[in-house]
């Protein structure tokens, strides 16, 4: 059984913090206050006037990073409905509430007032300055902007010729900070990057452009792409898209013989990934052949063998056997090119698992690490984030 990441040898030491993170999204319901919580925890009250606690176990990757909520007002039931999730970070997070670093270093937990008519779930957060950032969410052509400095909101026309390109059924479900935070990118994995330049400045014209992604490979191309009725299928369990360093990296992982085996019933999960980068403001996607991996050429690392699993190890050929289990949810490392991590489970719907950590370049099964959840979700939960930056010093 895997154990919790909380509890991982990965987890920091002290007060010493990792400078980023594979945050899990969806947020843990505590029935009391962790007592390890005081460097990461910030504290609040409901619309109720109801006291609320949200705090971290901050893991370094690939372990997970866990978000815990302690609120007498909910109750474990509340959260198999609806739990509270992260659907954004620069610095700045936002949990249906934005938790700010303070200069105490220590995050700050505000409340923020919320249109009705606003709903999504692909909200944009900036790290403006100090202890102020900026939530956007867009709607057609308009930036509608909440500032925690002001706590109000305002409005952002975009150029309406710019905006022409979106493809009708343009459906978001990541955003990315770009330029240093000046810009935010909404990313469909499907249709292609809206790129929003200068919409944390002063400019009262911001532009919005269309940066088409790469079509899908052909291992993927006809159980992904559009069935008969019209429909197509989320690829966040087999694409990510990442920024770093003035471009955009698109990873794709495909099945090139998910077929039943003989008599036997067994699925191959045998796994290839294609990784494609192109710069900020181009649709000229350069396929990164020396960092393609295939599972069955995967090499194993000397630091992996502390934490080597029996599932995906074959002792006496001394080699990885990934076709033992299932490997999806690539999910690219934000400040190296040549590593990657997936989510890796006996079968599809198991409690347990394991993330994996793979070097594209040496072709080598890096780290290791287990997980646990309460439920499954079919949808992605994994976002990379550098919040864990701002707990460094820890309390004062």
């Amino acid at each position: 059984m895997a154990a919790d990441p909380a509890a991982s040898s990965s987890r920091p030491s002290g007060l010493l913090f990792p400078d980023w993170v594979l945050l899990d999204t969806v947020g843990r319901h505590m029935t009391r206050r962790r007592e390890d919580a005081a460097a990461t925890a910030a504290v609040s009250a409901t619309s109720t006037g109801v006291p609320i606690e949200i705090s971290f176990a901050v893991a370094a990757p690939p372990a997970l990073t866990r978000c815990f909520v302690h609120c007498p007002e909910l109750t474990p039931a509340d959260f198999l409905q609806m739990p509270p999730c992260i659907t954004g970070a620069d610095g700045a997070f936002l949990l249906r509430v934005i938790l700010l670093p303070s200069p105490a270093q220590r995050p700050v937990l505000i409340l923020r007032p919320y249109p009705t008519d606003l709903t999504s779930n692909h909200v944009g957060v900036l790290h403006v300055s100090g202890e102020h950032c900026i939530i956007i969410v867009l709607r057609g052509r308009t930036l509608h902007i909440f500032s925690t400095e002001t706590m109000s909101w305002s409005t952002k026309a975009a150029r309406d010729t710019a905006a022409r390109h979106v493809p009708f059924k343009f459906r978001p479900g990541k955003v990315l900070a770009v330029d240093g935070g000046r810009s935010l990118a909404w990313v469909d994995l499907r249709r292609g990057i809206l790129l929003c330049d200068s919409v944390a400045g002063d400019d009262d014209d911001p532009e919005l452009r269309m940066i088409r992604v790469p079509p899908l490979t052909p291992i993927n191309s006809v159980e992904f792409g559009v069935d008969s009725d019209g429909m197509t299928p989320p690829l966040d369990g087999i694409r990510d898209v990442a920024y770093r360093d003035g471009f955009f990296r698109v990873i794709e992982l495909g099945f090139p013989e998910l077929d039943a085996g003989g008599n036997t019933g067994r699925y191959d999960f045998k796994w290839t990934t294609s990784v494609f980068k192109s710069k900020v403001g181009s649709e000229n996607w350069e396929v990164e052949t020396c960092r393609s991996v295939d599972s069955t050429k995967l090499l194993l690392d000397r630091s992996c063998l502390r934490c080597l699993i029996p599932e995906i190890w074959e002792e006496r050929e001394k080699r990885l056997v990934m076709n033992n289990v299932i490997s999806i949810f690539p999910t690219l490392d934000p400040h190296r090119d040549d590593v990657f991590y997936m989510v890796t489970r006996m079968q599809g719907l198991d409690l347990n698992g394991w993330v994996t950590a793979v070097n594209a370049d040496s072709k080598k099964l890096e780290k290791i690490e287990p997980f646990s959840v309460e439920w499954i979700r079919c949808s992605r939960t994994i976002l990379q984030c550098a919040f864990s930056k701002h707990f460094k010093q820890g309390p004062r």
